[in-house]
């Protein structure tokens, strides 16, 4: 390979990689136009594995949700059963995340949502 023919090749490497990140960008963009979005930042390892975890839990749950009583597969028992699972797992995180920001010194209110269902509770 000659030298001019790597410089080619990186040259094309190098636009690819650069079309990737700009239509990543773009889908960012439009996703953060819609509706029922939300934009936020992910500063440590640890926020990206919640919000890895969001998306496919998002689908699943409006999928479970949509078919209790439609589907057999989807029997209120194990639907709501997971979703009481789930609500549990997010008062522990509710109740870790705030103690982080007690001893980090930051503001913390726990989402209305939350609040209501622990009401209920």
């Amino acid at each position: 390979m000659t030298e001019e023919n790597g410089a080619a090749q990186a040259e094309a490497t190098k636009a690819q990689y650069d079309d990737r990140i700009r239509k990543r960008i773009e889908r960012k963009v439009s996703l953060a136009e819609e509706r029922d979005s939300r934009v936020t930042f992910a500063y440590t390892l640890d926020t990206r594995i919640l919000l890895d975890l969001q998306y496919p839990l998002d689908r699943s749950l409006r999928i479970a949700r949509s078919r209790v009583g439609v589907d057999p597969r989807y029997s209120p028992e194990i639907v709501f059963g997971l979703i009481e699972e789930l609500y549990g797992a997010f008062m522990k995180l509710d109740e870790i995340n705030r103690r982080l920001c007690d001893l980090t010194g930051r503001p913390y209110r726990t989402p209305r949502f939350l609040e209501k269902f622990r009401k209920q509770e």
